[in-house]
């Protein structure tokens, strides 16, 4: 912020008037705050978004830090709880997209029942070596198979995203795949309680179209790795400094940090653009690459 001003006005000034100018800025109806609804806005009108969550604290006590990412935005809310209720407050009533996330509960509500997800197969995938890991015999025959299964389909999404495969042939090949995982998935009764508890978590969300749906829509990530790495300046934060002193705190690194983190991805002078913005400028669109 210290750089922004001085480009702006070249005046240093002190730590405390820079957070009192920030505070004003992201207040509401502030400047930047108006950005930071604008951004929210244009989650709710995405295609495709994907989204994780960190811990954060707010005066010391646990709270949550929610990221929502597209290639081109970087949307996050610090909230209290993190449930269904705020995945709904960003995303809106009336969200149509596709939306890419880990397993966490707050995602299986029957309130977003109707929104069409893409679990992470590098979840799935960590879930089912965990329990392969600490088994012998026929018992790891389960966890095995889903893997190997699971990784084929991640082959193909790679080849057909490098351009090496046809739409066409992308689903036809993704067909067989499809099938197989199904059987696997079947409801049965195993005699093995983790892998019967694997069973019947991912086969739910398999019967619910969310494993493999990046095979009939390609252009969602069959991981959630944009996600996370979204996120990974906010988790070193919260590792080096005492997060929010309070809420209005939260409200404002909530806001700042959508900003940047924005303007960064469309490829934008960070410094510059944030001065602009405070003048007043809209937020500009992505740069060509």
């Amino acid at each position: 912020m210290t750089r922004v001003l001085k480009d702006m006005t070249g005046i240093e000034l002190s730590q405390s008037a820079l957070t009192q100018a920030a505070s004003a800025l992201c207040a509401p109806g502030g400047t930047l705050a108006q950005r930071y609804e604008q951004l929210r806005e244009e989650v709710r009108t995405s295609s495709v978004v994907n989204t994780d969550d960190t811990g954060w604290r707010i005066g010391g006590r646990l709270a949550f830090l929610m990221g929502f990412f597209t290639p081109t935005l970087a949307v996050f809310q610090v909230r209290w709880r993190h449930r269904h209720e705020e995945v709904l407050e960003m995303l809106g009533a009336t969200f149509a997209g596709l939306l890419g996330t880990d397993r966490g509960t707050s995602y299986e509500a029957h309130a977003l029942a109707d929104i069409e997800q893409q679990k992470c197969l590098s979840h799935l995938l960590k879930n089912l070596s965990v329990v392969e890991e600490t088994r012998r015999g026929r018992a790891k025959r389960f966890a095995r198979d889903v893997k190997s299964t699971l990784r084929e389909a991640l082959a193909l999404w790679q080849e057909y995203r490098a351009g090496n495969c046809s739409l066409q042939a992308y689903r036809a090949r993704g067909q067989p795949i499809a099938d197989k995982l199904t059987w696997l998935l079947r409801d049965r009764v195993l005699s093995d309680s983790d892998n019967q508890r694997l069973l019947d978590g991912i086969g739910r969300q398999h019967d619910c179209g969310r494993v493999l749906l990046f095979f009939q829509r390609p252009e969602i990530e069959p991981t959630n790795n944009r996600a996370e790495r979204g996120l990974r300046g906010a988790v070193i934060a919260r590792k080096v400094s005492h997060c929010s002193k309070n809420e209005r705190g939260a409200a404002i690194y909530e806001a700042m940090k959508s900003i940047t983190a924005t303007l960064a991805l469309r490829g934008h002078r960070v410094a510059s653009g944030l001065a602009n913005l405070i003048r007043g400028m809209p937020m500009p669109s992505p740069q060509s690459r």
